[in-house]
C-alpha cells in the first residue's frame, strides 16, 4: 500500500544537528537539501527542525561499548536476553573468529580493549549511563516525531572514504572506521526505523540522505522512499 502512493501532506523534518558535523562535507548537506526541496516539490511539507540532543547522541551511545562487545566477541552474535529469532549455524559460524583473531581490523581490537578497560575501571556503571541517557534520547526523537512524520539528514556527514592503506596509523583506521556513523550510529539503540537513499553524486561517489520514523511505521518512511525514487533521477541531481 504504502509503494506507489503520493506523498501529499506528509510532513517531514530537516534535522539542523544532522548537517551540523565538525568535519561534514559541504557537497553532501547541499545534495541532501536538494534532495528535501524535491520533497516538497512532490507534495510534503517540508520544515527545518531541531533536536539539541543529536549532537551528543554518538558520544552517549559509545558508552554502550561493552553490550556490543560482548555481542560479537562472547555471546557469538546472540544479543543476551533478547527475543530475537537466530540461526543456530550463524552462530557457529560467528564463533569461529576465534580461529582468526589475528586478521581482527585495528578497529574491533581497539573496542575490545576499551570495553575490557571500562570494566575494569568501573564496572557495568559506564554502560549503565549510556543506556539511561539512550532512554532520554529516544524521547527526544519521539518528540520531535510528534511535530513531523519523518526526519530527513545525511547518511554520512561526508564523502564516502577510503579503505585505509595496509601501513595506515592507528588513528588513521579508526578514523576511517568511526566518522561515517555521526548520524545513525543513536538509531541502532534508539530503534527507530531509517532508511538511506542515494540522493546524489560527487566526484563519482554517491551521496545518501537517511530517512526515520516513528517505531512501527515502516510504511511513512517506504512511501516517502517510493515517491522520492519514482520521481527522481538521483545521479544527475
Amino acid at each position: 500500500m504504502a509503494l506507489g502512493s503520493d506523498i501529499n501532506g506528509l510532513r517531514i523534518g530537516v534535522l539542523e544537528e544532522g548537517f551540523s558535523h565538525p568535519d561534514g562535507d559541504p557537497v553532501v548537506n547541499q545534495k541532501v537539501r536538494l534532495a528535501a526541496e524535491r520533497f516538497r516539490e512532490l507534495g510534503a511539507e517540508v520544515t527545518d527542525i531541531s533536536i539539541a540532543a543529536h549532537k551528543s547522541a554518538g558520544a552517549l551511545t559509545f558508552l554502550l561499548v561493552q553490550s556490543m562487545v560482548e555481542t560479537m566477541f562472547s555471546t557469538d552474535g546472540y544479543g543476551s536476553g533478547r527475543r530475537d529469532l537466530m540461526a543456530p549455524d550463524f552462530l557457529a559460524t560467528h564463533r569461529r573468529w576465534r580461529d582468526r583473531a589475528d586478521e581482527l581490523p585495528v578497529s574491533a581490537v581497539i573496542l575490545m580493549l576499551l570495553a575490557q578497560q571500562m570494566e575494569s575501571q568501573a564496572g557495568y556503571s559506564l554502560y549503565a549511563k549510556g543506556a539511561n541517557a539512550v532512554s532520554t534520547l529516544r524521547g527526544a526523537y519521539d518528540n520531535a516525531l510528534n511535530d513531523v512524520d519523518l526526519l530527513l539528514m545525511p547518511t554520512t556527514p561526508k564523502l564516502p572514504l577510503p579503505l585505509p592503506a595496509a601501513d595506515a596509523s592507528i588513528k588513521e583506521s579508526l578514523y576511517a572506521s568511526f566518522a561515517p556513523l555521526g548520524n545513525t550510529q543513536a538509531f541502532n539503540y534508539t530503534h527507530h526505523p531509517a532508511i538511506s537513499l542515494p540522493c546524489g553524486m560527487a566526484d563519482g561517489l554517491p551521496i545518501g540522505m537517511m530517512l526515520v520514523g516513528r517505531h512501527f511505521e515502516e510504511s511513512t518512511i517506504y512511501r516517502a522512499a517510493s515517491a522520492f525514487e519514482s520521481a527522481t533521477e538521483w545521479k544527475t541531481m
